[in-house]
């Protein structure tokens, strides 16, 4: 099958192109010619098909903008004409059976969509985030979730300045939802199948109103790069904790981090990952003189789990937004490391059906202490192991996988 995999970036940049990637890998070891669609961009993984690739935009420092660019960009949010003819001309030279869409917004934009389906393929979409229902990703507002910002017509997004606490950016992305979504409806009308990676996810969109009929649930697997251990290692003798990933607000690693050093907890914790808020990260740890917070950058995931499966006690996932899957916690149960998580999004559903961790609560004072104690019982370290055997395995989720892009096919 020769399968399109679409991405707004094309190099590792965070967990939707880890997943996106880890995908391609899959369907390849599988047999299956694998197109990528993206935007150019200098860190790019090498492809013969980047000649369609689409000019890419740097968003990281808005504010550093000519005006003509921002006016520039800002059209290309709402209808790429660029995308839509370089993919235009990909369909046209390559043979395409199915398109599979990740993360699309602001670089490549729906444009794409009606040129797919002027062809007849299927398109199936996965969830990554929460973009297809809040202008901001994450509905987060001011330090705390906000359902009411992906609400009617999105004007409280712009009240509430929830994009970079900008008016202007809250505006531009308000209006981009309003043409997508209520006029348009782009994905709506063009996306033939979406992939939520948890029960929270699929229920969160049908609460929005979206058909629940076009939404399946198929958690995300364990990447080919990670072999699960066969037995469970022993706890450490000395109870140590770790956090891996993006240190961004929504994250909640500087919620955590003045938890740490408040509470003066008598625990070491080890932070893998960099991010916006790394900076003040440290600031923060350096005002306490805190000598048990120790930061380690970013590390592959081969060469991280190798440095700390027999070191760490539990990751720890301090997440504050709704978490749409979770792929941290199985990669640490694959390396028999059980995790303590906050009880927001899917966390807990994935924390349940494993029992390999504990959960907290933000909201009562005690209560990530208490699950910083209880998760450094080896019952943990050895239900992390036996979830893996039977959970999140890459074959099964290809199993599934497939048997989604041949029922579209059919149809």
């Amino acid at each position: 099958m020769n399968i399109l995999q679409v991405n707004k970036f094309y190099y590792e940049r965070g967990g939707a192109e880890q997943y996106f990637f880890d995908l391609c890998q899959l369907l390849e070891a599988h047999g299956h010619q694998i197109i990528p669609f993206s935007t150019k961009d200098d860190r790019n993984l090498p492809t013969p098909y980047d000649k369609y690739f689409v000019s890419g935009m740097d968003l990281s420092e808005p504010n550093k903008l000519s005006w003509f660019k921002k006016i520039k960009y800002a059209s290309r949010f709402f209808y790429n004409f660029e995308a839509r003819k370089k993919l235009k001309k990909l369909l046209k030279n390559e043979k395409i059976d199915l398109v599979h869409l990740h993360n699309i917004y602001h670089h490549l934009s729906p444009s794409i969509l009606t040129a797919i389906k002027k062809r007849g393929i299927p398109v199936v979409m996965t969830i990554h985030d929460y973009k297809l229902l809040c202008p901001n990703y994450t509905f987060m507002n001011k330090g705390q979730v906000d359902e009411t910002l992906g609400r009617g017509w999105y004007w409280r997004c712009v009240k509430e300045k929830c994009v970079d606490n900008s008016r202007a950016y809250s505006l531009l992305a308000t209006l981009e939802m309003i043409f997508h979504h209520k006029i348009m409806k782009y994905y709506e009308k063009y996306v033939d199948l979406f992939i939520a990676p948890s029960e929270f996810v699929r229920d969160l969109f049908v609460s929005f109103g979206w058909d629940k009929n076009k939404i399946i649930v198929l958690p995300h697997f364990l990447p080919l790069s990670i072999k699960p251990l066969k037995e469970s290692l022993a706890v450490p003798e000395v109870p140590r904790f770790a956090t891996v990933g993006r240190m961004s607000e929504e994250k909640g690693t500087l919620k955590l981090i003045e938890y740490w050093c408040s509470q003066q907890v008598p625990y070491e914790l080890h932070l893998f990952g960099t991010g916006p808020e790394a900076q003040r990260l440290s600031e923060i740890v350096e005002a306490y003189n805190n000598q048990k917070v120790f930061f380690h950058g970013w590390l592959p995931r081969a060469i991280l789990y190798q440095k700390i499966r027999e070191e760490i006690t539990a990751i720890i996932v301090p997440s504050i937004f709704y978490e749409i899957f979770g792929l941290v916690l199985t990669e640490a149960f694959a390396n028999s490391i059980p995790a303590v998580a906050s009880s927001v999004g899917a966390l807990p559903e994935l924390i349940s059906q494993s029992g390999a961790g504990v959960l907290f609560d933000w909201q009562d004072h005690d209560s990530l202490i208490k699950a910083l104690q209880e998760v450094q019982n080896p019952l943990y370290r050895q239900k992390a192991i036996n979830c893996m055997q039977n959970n999140f395995l890459p074959e099964n989720y290809y199993l599934k996988l497939i048997s989604v892009y041949q029922s579209l096919l059919k149809s």
